[in-house]
């Protein structure tokens, strides 16, 4: 029995120590659970007492460029050109995170932007929300969410405005929050424009040299250039269009690197005198504006420098077999003097090389009259000298008239005038004064004082090919007094 009782106790003592153990186990469990509570506690809403949540580090905010992506200026002005874009960004954090980004276009100028679509997102990772427009700032923004350790890598591409090229001073900023991506300006086109004159012989020849020395291209330029209507008058336009006071050339697009050249040539009017200032003035322009313009204008002057002048004289109509004297009074003026003359062709003229020459040509000639001046600029004028055959005239008729039949008829003597295929007009006048037309007239003596009368025949001879010629013959008539008989008585 005591045995059992002290194995009993033994026992008890055994169980008493096994509660103990228990005892503590639970307690430290107690405590573990109190303790892993607390922390939880503390780690869901601490930072909400503190009222604001520690963003995890972004990393990389840093353009990472490729071949065909740009992180200098923007090129490309044409509406529809795609600008490139790529942005890379590693979230090193333990969640995912966001991000606002940024895409604006400043053209100095409010409320206008110049970014009017996307070609195309691509996402690799993550969401994106947008692109939104904000039509009052002139940007575009949006929301991505960066996965947790990812590499972010965005790229985009933003499509200009046809007029996003007309403000030079514009430039495009991508941004992360405060952390830019690019801030550049976009490219612009720089046109210049400058004239050379050479003045000669009583012309002026300009020569334009356009190009475009800027870093995009620009688009229809026009070359005006401005010459002075009161003195030169346009020979060659070159090419351009001449309004009368301005001749414009369009020129196009130009590229960037490019250039060229336009001609034309005026002729000095008469009184321009020698050494008079001439001056040509333009501009060259286009759709895109430029940051440089004082080189898109020019000027040039030049000494006029007059040539001689030609004068052949008048056309001329001469009877085959005689002579007349051409060339102007005086036959040359103007220019720097010292001239020479030179006829040609030489036949028909006594002497070639003279102002006045005498020409007999044997049938109709151009005479080309051409005056060299010392600085050896030249002129030419031209006269034309029609040759016709002779015209024959005669009158048949008598030549006294006496007072007792004062009548008498006069008859045209020469061509064939019904037969012919000219023209005739015949006019007969006595003492100058018109008494009949045709091929005959009868003249009544009575009333003219007795004497010599002059009686005229005068011929105009127009030949089928318009030439026309004339000649002249004359009667003298003499009208007397009859003869009174008398008697006397012895």
């Amino acid at each position: 029995m005591q045995i059992y009782i002290n194995e009993l106790g033994d026992g008890n003592r055994r169980f008493s120590s096994c509660l103990r153990m228990r005892f503590k186990a639970e307690i430290a469990l107690i405590i573990a659970l109190v303790v892993l509570s607390l922390f939880l506690y503390i780690s869901a809403f601490a930072p909400l007492a503190a009222g604001s949540h520690v963003k995890e580090e972004l990393v990389g905010y840093t353009l990472d460029p490729l071949v065909g992506w740009t992180t200098e200026a923007v090129t490309g002005w044409s509406e529809g050109d795609c600008i490139p874009f790529r942005y890379s960004v590693e979230n090193k954090g333990s969640r995912a995170e966001t991000l606002d980004l940024e895409l604006v276009f400043d053209s100095e100028r409010d409320g206008v932007s110049g970014i009017v679509g996307f070609e195309s997102f691509a996402v690799p990772a993550g969401s994106i929300n947008g692109p939104y427009f904000d039509g009052g700032e002139g940007r575009y923004s949006w929301v991505v969410t960066v996965p947790k350790g990812e590499t972010y890598i965005l790229e985009w591409c933003a499509r200009l405005s046809d007029e996003a090229g007309l403000w030079p001073g514009a430039s495009l900023l991508v941004s992360a929050g405060d952390v830019p991506i690019t801030t550049n300006d976009l490219l612009v086109p720089d046109l210049v424009a400058g004239e050379t004159a050479v003045a000669e012989c009583g012309y002026v020849t300009y020569t334009i040299h356009y190009s475009n020395v800027g870093d995009a291209y620009q688009r229809n330029a026009t070359l005006v250039d401005d010459y002075d209507e009161t003195r030169i008058v346009v020979a060659d336009d070159g090419g351009g269009e001449d309004d009368g006071n301005a001749i414009i050339w369009r020129i196009g697009d130009l590229a960037a690197g490019k250039e060229g050249y336009v001609s034309y040539t005026v002729r000095l009017k008469e009184g321009v005198a020698d050494g008079e200032a001439i001056t040509s003035s333009g501009f060259i322009d286009g759709d895109l504006r430029e940051k440089v313009t004082d080189n898109n204008r020019y000027s040039v002057q030049v000494a006029a420098k007059p040539g001689p002048k030609a004068d052949a004289g008048p056309d001329r109509t001469i009877n085959l077999g005689d002579s007349v004297m051409i060339g102007g009074i005086p036959a040359a003026m103007g220019g720097d003097g010292g001239y020479t003359y030179v006829w040609t062709p030489a036949s028909g003229l006594d002497n070639p090389s003279e102002p006045n020459p005498v020409a007999s040509p044997a049938n109709t000639t151009d005479y080309t009259l051409t005056v060299t001046d010392r600085r050896g600029c030249q002129e030419s004028d031209v006269i034309s000298i029609t040759v016709i055959e002779p015209i024959f005239c005669g009158i048949s008729g008598p030549d006294s008239v006496c007072e007792d039949g004062p009548t008498a008829t006069f008859y045209y003597v020469g061509e064939d005038i019904m037969g012919s295929s000219a023209i005739f007009t015949l006019t007969w006048k006595v003492d100058g004064r018109v008494v009949g037309s045709g091929e005959e007239v009868t003249v009544n003596w009575r009333g003219y004082e007795f004497g010599t009368h002059n009686l005229d025949l005068e011929i105009v001879k127009e030949s089928p090919e318009g030439i026309i010629g004339t000649k002249s013959c004359r009667q003298v008539v003499l009208y007397v007094e009859s003869p009174k008989a008398s008697m006397t008585l012895l």
